[in-house]
């Protein structure tokens, strides 16, 4: 029987190569414990192996999926558990013992699935087989994460005892399990095939799920990442995803997944790159070994090995390339291709629209008298601003500058006068800020800089040297009736250490600015 039972709880795990091997596992774990406790028997052990066997009436794209599950498929999944007592219950020899492999997401605290049940109230196997279960998940690898070490899987069911698991089980496992090996080799040849199989369905779902996404169209920057992460889903290849579109000659990446988020917006070179090629010639390329390709682009510390590019294009013009950059040779194939082209195909008329959009959007984002940015366009980027900065554990500097004695410049040597004083403060900031640094109209003639990963000392050395090409150039370029150069007055403050909150961290800058100006008058 075991031999049945061993074949039955594979099929389910074919479709999901990292699990090869998870049924069994359990139900070694099970054993184990159930021994040490004394409630060992063969249909604990059985149903233990087939614990999942639901799954295989779960849809791939909810099985397989690489990120976090929306509400909806959380609900798909939580649904195995009564496919597998269904399944098992179909053997005469564990009739009586499915509800075992029901309960096995059932909690302590009655918060599992799909019942609810508080795990306490069910049989001392249902609870072993819940916590062997979560040990294999967690020194398994998955699709969102790596495996746990032993030593760090004991520790995360230590913190859930007493909510999720029994503390009696878990000490027992903690005691006895140590995490155990499958061999696939025998398995390599079918999981092959299955995907081959299974391809034209998954396609077809992806295609499904860009148009669900369409249709709740709202954020377009977020719909394209979204588009990028649904191809990942399907082609299962570790990589680096791009989306480009047509910024005059050249290409900007718009959206990524698995690069660093600071690509987006950089420009691509007008002469240079696969996705330039299939840009300028409107066809697709498949480099599945870009040294020997004289097209590729390479970028520095970068390793990749084989590239494609997939245009997009609506009514014979070409909105934008889809780019894929894989560390392995040979990653791509012409069904690779047809897949992309129909996503193409899909997405173009979004593209279309998303552009006219963004520059709608950069419109409400751009000052039209200086080229700064608008207050509004630094609300829209904070939140990504800080939660950047607190990720990677850096600061920046916000910087509050006021353009002085505006006032008496407008009246006596007029309004254009003082217009072009302000273009002037704009154009010296953009031309001597790094990429990362940018320049908001707070309003008047109040404004906003922000000095990516600076402290005080950096950005104070920073602005005093942009302050003193602004005072030469004040003279040289605009002159007038002013034999004295103009200049500004600045406070600085710096996140997190002055505050974590836009409006905090304006008041301690304008406050410095004050004081900056109080001292120089010799008020203080």
């Amino acid at each position: 029987m075991r031999k049945w039972v061993e074949l039955l709880s594979i099929l389910p795990e074919l479709r999901h190569p990292n699990l090869l091997g998870h049924g069994y596992r359990v139900a070694e774990y099970t054993k184990k414990v159930a021994q040490a406790m004394g409630v060992y028997s063969d249909e604990l052990y059985y149903v233990a192996f087939l614990h999942d066997i639901g799954k295989i009436i779960i849809p791939e794209m909810v099985l397989t999926k690489t990120r976090n599950l929306e509400t909806e498929e959380i609900a798909i999944m939580k649904e195995h558990p009564v496919y597998s007592e269904k399944l098992i219950g179909k053997i005469d020899a564990l009739k009586s013992y499915a509800q075992w492999a029901r309960w096995h997401h059932e909690y302590v605290n009655g918060k599992g699935y799909p019942d609810g049940i508080p795990s306490l109230s069910l049989p001392l196997e249902v609870r072993i087989l819940a916590v062997c279960n979560a040990y294999a998940a967690l020194t398994e690898d998955r699709p969102y994460r790596k495996a746990f070490t032993s030593k760090e899987a004991k520790a995360e069911l230590k913190k859930s005892v007493g909510s999720r698991w029994d503390a009696d089980v878990v000490e027992v496992a903690c005691r006895v399990l140590k995490p155990i090996k499958f061999d696939t080799t025998d398995y390599e040849d079918i999981i092959k095939r299955e995907k081959r199989l299974y391809a034209p369905i998954l396609r077809l779902q992806a295609i499904y799920r860009i148009g669900e996404e369409i249709k709740n169209l709202s954020d377009v920057e977020n719909f394209f990442r979204r588009v990028l992460l649904i191809i990942k889903d399907v082609l299962k290849i570790e990589g680096k995803y791009f989306l480009l579109v047509p910024e005059g000659n050249s290409l900007k990446v718009v959206a990524q997944v698995g690069a660093n988020e600071n690509v987006v917006g950089l420009r691509m070179p007008t002469d240079k790159g696969l996705s330039t090629y299939a840009f300028k010639h409107r066809v697709p390329v498949i480099s599945n070994d870009v040294s020997r390709d004289l097209r590729f682009y390479p970028t520095p510390g970068e390793d990749v090995k084989s590239e494609i590019a997939i245009p997009v294009i609506i009514r014979n013009k070409v909105v934008g390339v889809i780019d894929i950059e894989s560390k392995e040779k040979d990653s791509f194939s012409m069904y690779d291709r047809q897949f992309i082209e129909a996503v193409a195909g899909t997405i173009a008329p979004v593209l279309q629209a998303a552009e006219v959009m963004l520059r709608l959007k950069e419109l409400a984002f751009i000052d039209s008298l200086t080229g700064a940015y608008t207050y509004a366009y630094l609300e829209n980027e904070f939140e990504r601003l800080i939660s950047t900065a607190d990720r990677d554990r850096r600061k920046f500097a916000l910087v509050f500058i006021d353009l002085d004695s505006l006032k008496r410049v407008n009246d006596t040597m007029g309004h254009l006068y003082g217009d072009r004083l302000l273009t002037l403060l704009v154009e010296v900031f953009k031309r001597n800020l790094r990429k990362s640094d940018f320049i908001v109209r707070y309003g008047g003639d109040e404004f906003i800089v922000i000095l990516w990963g600076s402290d005080r000392e950096e950005a104070v050395s920073t602005i005093e040297r942009i302050k003193e090409i602004f005072e030469k150039e004040s003279l040289e370029k605009i002159g007038g009736e002013t034999e004295k150069p103009h200049s500004f007055s600045y406070g600085v403050a710096i996140y997190p250490e002055h505050g974590k909150k836009l409006t905090k961290l304006i008041k301690e800058a304008d406050s410095e600015m004050y004081r900056f100006k109080a001292l120089r008058k010799g008020l203080l």
